[in-house]
């Protein structure tokens, strides 16, 4: 059969706009597939950006409350007279009204000298200690999330011990490991450096316990 004039250019006109066609959905496809990737893409690190500001909002509060208190007349007056009743009480008052978990004042060597919540326990050297240890060596305020032993938790707070402990249970994924319970806690934990007539005469340290922790956990996951 012989086609046509028209009917020949009728079939190549076809066959263009047939392959314009797919070579355009093929190409606004890939095209609208980058773009939503890159719209999630920006959406997590919009969400992530927003979750790590809420975290450093938690934390840097806790660093302001507790330099707050390190320049306050009467646990300055208090550290520098050894007036150990009078901080112990002014202590377990700011516990309560900054929302801590831990609240303790060291001397300048790092001996812990009070604690808000346990009071009998003192004595204990905290230089060591990430935090503590970069205010002694350094003399200005410092946050950061640490990692804090069971027994360390124990001794400023038992109830905190128990908080953080967890067991842990086996899963199809999981590492082997010989450990079946989980005793350290992670923290919130700030310090700031107390000063009388220009020298370090103490520290004060404050924290909060994220294990079981849920107002700040659930600020962050919303």
């Amino acid at each position: 059969m012989t086609l046509t004039l028209r009917t020949r250019l009728a079939a190549s006109i076809a066959i263009v706009v047939l392959i314009m066609g797919v070579g355009s959905t093929v190409s606004g496809t890939r095209l609208f597939g980058d773009s939503l990737v890159a719209q999630v893409q920006r959406g997590v690190e919009h969400d992530l950006n927003t979750a790590f500001l809420v975290y450093n909002t938690h934390l840097n509060d806790i660093r302001t409350q507790v330099t707050f208190m390190s320049r306050e007349p009467g646990i300055v007056n208090a550290v520098v007279d050894g007036e150990r009743p009078h901080l112990s009480a002014r202590l377990a008052i700011r516990l309560e009204s900054a929302g801590l978990d831990v609240l303790a004042v060291t001397d300048s060597d790092g001996v812990v000298i009070s604690r808000a919540a346990a009071t009998a326990a003192t004595g204990d050297d905290q230089s060591a200690d990430q935090v503590v240890g970069h205010v002694l060596r350094k003399g200005v305020p410092v946050a950061a999330t640490t990692v804090v032993s069971g027994d360390v938790l124990a001794r400023e707070m038992p109830e905190l011990a128990e908080r953080a402990r967890m067991d842990i249970l086996e899963t199809p994924r999981a590492r082997p490991s010989d450990m079946d319970v989980l005793t350290d806690g992670m923290m919130l934990k700030a310090a700031a450096p107390i000063m009388s007539d220009g020298e370090l005469v103490g520290v004060v340290y404050g924290g909060v316990l994220l294990n079981r922790g849920e107002d700040i956990v659930d600020s962050v996951k919303e």
